[in-house]
């Protein structure tokens, strides 16, 4: 996995309540195909998730950083891409 830390893709976002969200991205070759991958946390480490974009679905990093605002905006989005991981993250991808 390559992490994206240019472009502000690692600087936190802070949703409408207030709450902080830390944001990893990579993008890496899984079985051939290109795949981006965005892992996602609270400050408290609480509510965790991974949004995984395959093949014709990657994105744009203008389009990356729009689904980081959804996902701090947005907890009914959220919920939809939560799961829980392991810390740090870059040691388990």
């Amino acid at each position: 996995m390559i992490w994206w830390t240019g472009q502000n893709l690692d600087q936190p976002v802070v949703g409408p309540d207030g709450t902080r969200w830390r944001f990893l991205v990579g993008h890496d070759f899984s079985g051939g195909e290109y795949v981006q991958r965005m892992f996602f946390w609270d400050d408290g480490r609480v509510t965790t998730g991974l949004v995984e974009w395959r093949g014709s679905q990657t994105l744009h990093i203008r389009r990356i950083k729009d689904r980081m605002r959804r996902v701090a905006a947005d907890g009914e989005y959220r919920s939809r891409f939560q799961r829980p991981l392991r810390f740090p993250v870059e040691r388990h991808w």
